[in-house]
């Protein structure tokens, strides 16, 4: 069973009815801490964090560590799959946080970076997205390796489901054929 260490009495009832076993101290050894960014430097412990986040504190909750975010008033099926994916170390971007992330996380990335991410987003494999650009596999597998290391994901995987997580920003587009190169959301 999932334990979860939360910072609210709200949060804690609707962790509780979302099937997870709730402690209430850090001494508890909890899977995950579902915390206000605010509190999350002294309630972390070792714990994955699960945070919850406003505009402002999006960007200091991602260069902290925190492995998933979400905003106030989520369903609790959200609830739920955000706590079971960072309590197996995986990423988790809540609705509409996708675009929010991808904003932060752009003065990090080259615009070759950016490219690579919007095609893996749109199901190309890298053989595909070699073609594309002009470019060796070998390459290709280089920029998602420096992609996954400057946005904290470990692994293809981790990175596509990143890039294709929130919908509501858009898919990623490749231009028409013939035009430039670029991928836009």
């Amino acid at each position: 069973m999932t334990t979860v260490l939360a910072d609210s009495g709200v949060l804690r009832a609707r962790l509780r009815s979302a099937g997870f076993t709730v402690v209430e101290q850090r001494q508890d050894r909890p899977d995950v801490v579902a915390a206000d960014f605010r509190e999350r430097a002294e309630m972390a412990s070792g714990a994955r964090v699960l945070a919850w986040v406003i505009a402002e504190s999006f960007p200091a909750a991602i260069r902290s560590g925190a492995r998933g975010f979400l905003q106030e008033e989520v369903p609790v099926e959200t609830l739920r799959c955000a706590v079971l994916t960072v309590a197996a170390g995986g990423v988790f971007f809540g609705p509409g946080l996708l675009g929010t992330a991808l904003e932060t996380t752009a003065s990090g990335l080259t615009r070759r970076e950016h490219e690579i991410l919007g095609l893996l987003a749109a199901g190309r494999t890298t053989a595909d997205m070699a073609r594309h650009l002009g470019l060796a596999p070998k390459t290709i597998r280089n920029h998602l390796a420096t992609i996954g290391a400057k946005l904290g994901l470990r692994g293809r995987t981790e990175l596509a489901v990143f890039a294709r997580t929130e919908r509501a920003t858009g898919t990623p587009r490749l231009s028409p054929a013939g035009a430039t190169r670029s991928v836009t959301w």
